[in-house]
């Protein structure tokens, strides 16, 4: 009889349980279809809004150098081929073409640039030893640096308006480690506030455009009002205008109340908060391009310029003079790179990493065909969007060119594809930084429900972004921390395990290409398709596949475990001879 009620009572629990499994699964596939459409109703709203397209100014003859790597200027340099003079001058006057519409730039020191130029090209005529350019390999290439970097004597406001008028007393480390390579700063590029947003847009300088879908204005001195009403981002739009858009005033661009962009230039964003980087660089404005990564951003906004952007394992870069840090503190983040050309990147990532570079082993010999190919379609964190078509069909069609007779990607999946969002924001408040304090340039302590009430007033120093970093570390529950360090250790172990010394993870880069301006907002989480990886501390490659039919760029991001860094740029350049790698948004 026992027997009998406990067969029957395991009968029924296997029946539950069942039942309650497709019952999740049905409620899961209701949800994600429910996201596909309310994605789909987002873009449709906002496309009406700023869907036109505005092209930046074509490469003139005289600035075809340009498109070229910046390990092939240093050579042309270093062959007296090409002055560093006359390079300095095509860098110069392509920024000052394309900032007006792009507004990547919030400094620059283009006279001093020009002297140490000409003082470079002074010491190549009267001759140099090898081991003088083999100390410095960009010797003459000019190169750009996030505003965030400290570069003597330029703005340093890190987007706040509490530090305006900062100026860098001195270099970041990695700034330092270029220069010593021979690479003269020429200007710095705009970021959100504290690098902690998607968008590239903040009080002082204002909105950072993508060069691929430049959009129109939203007409005239209430334009900013009619865009946000219209695309139901507020229910009172005459007290959320400046808060959202700084739109209560009127001109082109200053250091006091940023820029409005024709009155506003609206379109797809460039992502952030490397977002002035990649926007210039992908406008052939900049042959080396300096960022920092600590929730893809520098992956992002390569993924969304159409470039190549390497984040490399976490503890082989300093970051010391980089967003206030003083490079003692352990942090998920690095030094990386966007450019046009993978070759750029790991001879880049050697002089960032300087003594630590021997670690990631980035002149190593190696074979594509003897690595290991795993991939993820799509992850399953309920909390981002689902993979639009277009970067599904960029993954299969990346799985499938690798497909040989002999070997195919294998699939992959982990349960943490399900908490990505959740792991990162647990690592997040495990770094040095304190956002409240340094809002305030560390003179005082921003709370968020405060500045909420502040912003629907229009009374906030503070962009809606860093409103909303407030409220989500003060108001919202932190994850677990127990189940957050354990769900790590075993992501970690077993994709280093799996992927060893001859492995690579291709992964999806995000769930769509560059999006809307401000429709972040309405989708904060789908970053955390590349923040995992931070969490994780490995390294990864973000790798251009082209453009969609709507001109905007494809992609995928390569993974390989840590100090395995050459594995995921000899796969990235791979994909670049098979697939062609950067498109430029200009005739060239």
């Amino acid at each position: 009889m026992c027997t009998a009620n406990k067969i029957k009572k395991d009968i029924n629990n296997k029946t539950n349980k069942i039942f309650y499994g497709m019952a999740s699964n049905c409620f899961k596939h209701m949800y994600l279809l429910f996201r596909v459409f309310t994605d789909k109703v987002i873009d449709f709203v906002f496309s009406w809004i700023w869907d036109t397209r505005k092209a930046i100014p074509d490469l003139e003859p005289k600035h075809k150098i340009l498109a070229e790597s910046a390990t092939s200027l240093a050579k042309k340099i270093r062959n007296k081929e090409l002055k560093a003079e006359e390079l300095m001058k095509c860098v110069i006057e392509r920024i000052k073409a394309v900032n007006p519409i792009i507004n990547a730039v919030t400094d620059e020191r283009f006279e001093d640039a020009l002297k140490e130029a000409r003082e470079i090209d002074r010491k190549i005529a009267e001759g140099l030893p090898d081991e003088y350019f083999d100390k410095r390999p960009f010797l003459g290439v000019p190169f750009t640096a996030k505003e965030s970097h400290a570069v003597l004597g330029l703005r340093h406001t890190l987007g706040l308006t509490a530090r305006r008028e900062t100026r860098a007393g001195g270099d970041a480390r990695c700034v330092a480690e270029l220069r010593a390579a021979g690479a003269v700063p020429v200007a710095v590029t705009n970021v959100p506030e504290i690098n902690k947003w998607q968008e590239t847009r903040n009080h002082v300088f204002g909105q950072t455009c993508n060069p691929y879908h430049l959009g129109r204005t939203a007409g005239g001195s209430s334009g900013g009002e009619a865009a946000l009403a219209a695309a139901l981002a507020t229910p009172i739009s005459l007290l959320c205008i400046y808060p959202f858009c700084n739109t209560l005033y009127t001109g082109t661009r200053s250091h006091v109340f940023g820029q409005t962009c024709n009155p506003y230039h609206l379109g797809r964003t460039p992502g952030g908060s490397s977002g002035g980087e990649a926007a210039l660089a992908a406008a052939l404005a900049t042959p080396i391009s300096l960022c920092s990564d600590i929730g893809g951003s520098t992956r992002m906004p390569a993924f969304y310029c159409g470039l190549f952007g390497h984040n490399p394992t976490a503890g082989t870069t300093s970051l010391q003079g980089s967003t206030l840090r003083s490079g003692k503190d352990d942090t998920m983040a690095s030094i990386g790179f966007v450019s046009r050309r993978c070759a750029d990147l790991a001879p880049l990532t050697r002089v960032v990493a300087a003594e630590k570079g021997a670690l990631l082993e980035l002149g190593r010999e190696v074979h594509v065909k003897d690595i290991k190919f795993y991939y993820t379609e799509t992850a399953t964190d309920l909390r981002v969007s689902p993979i639009c078509g277009d970067l599904r069909k960029a993954m299969n069609k990346v799985v499938s060119r690798l497909s040989t007779d002999s070997s195919k990607p294998t699939p992959y999946t982990h349960p943490g594809f399900s908490h990505m969002f959740a792991l990162w924001k647990y690592h997040m408040s495990k770094e040095s930084e304190c956002f409240p304090r340094m809002l305030t340039n560390n003179r005082g302590y921003a709370v968020g429900l405060a500045e909420l009430v502040k912003k629907c007033l229009g009374l906030s120093q503070y962009t809606l972004a860093a409103v909303l970093k407030l409220l989500d570390e003060q108001v919202l529950p932190q994850p677990p921390a127990e189940w957050a360090e354990s769900l790590t250790r075993d992501m970690r172990r077993d994709l280093t395990e799996l992927l060893g010394t001859d492995g690579v993870l291709l992964f999806p880069s995000a769930p769509h290409p560059a999006p809307y301006h401000y429709s972040a907002f309405l989708r904060p989480f789908n970053f955390a398709y590349w923040g995992l990886f931070n969490v994780l501390r490995f390294p990864a490659t973000q790798v251009p596949l082209g453009l969609n039919s709507s001109g905007l760029p494809l992609g995928i991001q390569v993974v390989a475990a840590p100090h395995q860094d050459a594995l995921c740029l000899a796969v990235a350049q791979h994909l670049e001879d098979l697939f062609g790698g950067y498109v430029p948004p200009c005739k060239v």
